[in-house]
């Protein structure tokens, strides 16, 4: 049962993925290989998810409850342990945004991935603004401590 579980999140994942993003976005790490592609399409997962939560909560889409779940789900299932194991020691290789200071400040990293399911299902059980805004801040908090800055 726990597999047909984890498949069917990978596949709401996928789905979401894949009706959302534009081409040009999945295709947007070449050259990356290994664990580095593999993290950087679980964080495209969450992207695309975060975009259409942020649409939601600021008006700029409907407030599909069904969708919010869905979305939670997707958020949710790649935090804490799964987010952990995408980033192993020492996996800067290739064209990668993490930031060495994942490793040289491992517990503030390791609260912030287990911060995030918890977050996302605060969301699901209450789909307010608030609890969006909070599972943003964690989003934002370890991508400002953690991630390469965009030009």
């Amino acid at each position: 049962m726990a597999t047909r579980h984890r498949l069917s999140l990978s596949f709401l994942a996928l789905t979401v993925f894949s009706t959302v993003a534009p081409l040009a976005e999945i295709h947007a790490h070449e050259g990356a290989s290994g664990i580095v592609m593999q993290r950087m399409e679980t964080m495209k997962y969450a992207g695309v998810a975060m975009k259409k939560l942020k649409a939601i909560f600021t008006g700029q889409a409907a407030n599909d409850p069904e969708e919010v779940a869905k979305l939670t789900k997707v958020i949710e299932s790649i935090g804490g342990e799964k987010l952990l194991k995408l980033f192993p020691k020492g996996s800067l290789q290739g064209p990668t945004e993490a930031l060495p200071f994942i490793w040289e400040r491992p517990e503030r990293f390791k609260e912030l991935a287990n911060q995030l399911p918890v977050r996302a299902k605060t969301l699901a059980e209450d789909p307010t603004q608030m609890n969006f805004v909070l599972m943003a801040k964690t989003c934002g908090d370890c991508h400002t401590d953690f991630r390469k800055k965009k030009n």
